[in-house]
């Protein structure tokens, strides 16, 4: 059987990439997992739409699975892990929204598709990665991700979703404002993310909420990161 695995490794074709797939959740062939990690891992390249039809099948541990296979072949191309990372996070999105019980893994998976989408300026997946700071927003007003998580998610979108995601940030950060009016203690190293990435992406539109920050009881490292953001806008 470790033979025939090795084998398929060079002669595998659709059909066997799914069947050895499928093989890796059945505890018939458990004493063979690591090998068929490693022969599906490297056939990944050969039979994208196979990897991305199962995705669009996945519930969230498989995602996690799927996701971890291509992340040990080294091979696959950037533009190849960045596909798999937008169909992973976007399908994710979709299962997150629908169940009430998201693991510290399937946090692990959207952060490091996340990341790998920003690293390559996938722009493609602009609206995916909106839709993922919505929902970012919610799971971390809830104690589901942590802070630092949610900064990741923030910081991404000057590099994946430069233009998109104005309006998205312009509103958030206002709303920050808002409960510093209140009294209410907001995370410098929160609002600090935000303020950098408008003033990255350096578009006008975010010049009122930006101004406003300056007006407020702000640490002065805030405040001069505002003040450098908006001399930093375009007109």
């Amino acid at each position: 059987f470790k033979s025939a695995l090795t084998a398929f490794e060079s002669i595998g074709n659709s059909e066997t990439f799914i069947i050895l797939y499928n093989f890796l959740n059945n505890q018939k062939y458990a004493a063979y997992h690591n090998q068929l990690e490693r022969t599906v891992s490297l056939l990944i390249p050969q039979f994208m739409d196979e990897t991305l039809g199962l995705i669009q099948t996945s519930n969230l541990n498989q995602l996690f699975t799927i996701f971890k296979l291509a992340e040990k072949n080294t091979t696959i191309s950037k533009n190849n892990r960045c596909e798999i990372s937008e169909k992973v996070l976007s399908k994710s999105i979709l299962l997150v929204d629908s169940t009430s019980k998201v693991s510290s893994d399937d946090i692990e998976v959207q952060i490091a598709a996340l990341k790998i989408l920003t690293e390559n300026k996938w722009t493609r997946a602009s609206n995916i990665v909106i839709s993922y700071f919505r929902l970012a927003k919610v799971m971390f007003s809830n104690d589901i991700i942590s802070e630092d998580q949610f900064i990741t998610t923030i910081s991404s979108l000057s590099s994946v979703a430069p233009i998109d995601s104005v309006s998205a940030l312009t509103a958030y950060l206002e709303e920050l404002n808002s409960q510093k009016e209140k009294g209410i203690q907001i995370s410098n190293d929160l609002v600090l993310s935000i303020i950098k990435t408008l003033g990255a992406i350096g578009d006008k539109s975010a010049f009122d909420s930006l101004l406003a920050v300056t007006y407020l009881n702000y640490d002065e490292s805030v405040l001069t990161a505002a003040r450098e953001a908006l001399s930093g806008l375009r007109w």
